[in-house]
């Protein structure tokens, strides 16, 4: 029998000093939608880890994804990817899973 442990980490409310409003409902200072991007190193079950952290943040944010996936796990993301998440993305998350 396989047993699965998750971890959760868990981090404190962040103190906030704008409008508890704003960040609850996934806009940001400007008042546009907040928009996370999501880059997949190709690396096995990477894609499956994004897909869950993409649904939970769109759920808990209503936050627009932006999901990019690397050429190949053992070459850096190609410029081109990496410029257009700078440049449309407020945050970014990479997985690196295996």
């Amino acid at each position: 029998m396989t047993n699965t442990r998750w971890i959760v980490p868990e981090a404190k409310e962040p103190v906030s000093h704008g409008s508890r409003d704003a960040s609850a409902s996934g806009t940001v200072a400007s008042g546009r939608q907040l928009r996370i991007g999501l880059l997949d190193n190709t690396k096995d079950n990477a894609h499956m880890l994004l897909q869950l952290i993409g649904e939970r943040v769109r759920q808990e944010l209503n936050a627009e994804i932006l999901y990019r996936r690397k050429g190949n796990a053992t070459v850096g993301a190609q410029e081109e990817i990496l410029d257009e998440l700078v440049r449309e993305a407020d945050c970014i998350v990479t997985a690196m899973a295996d």
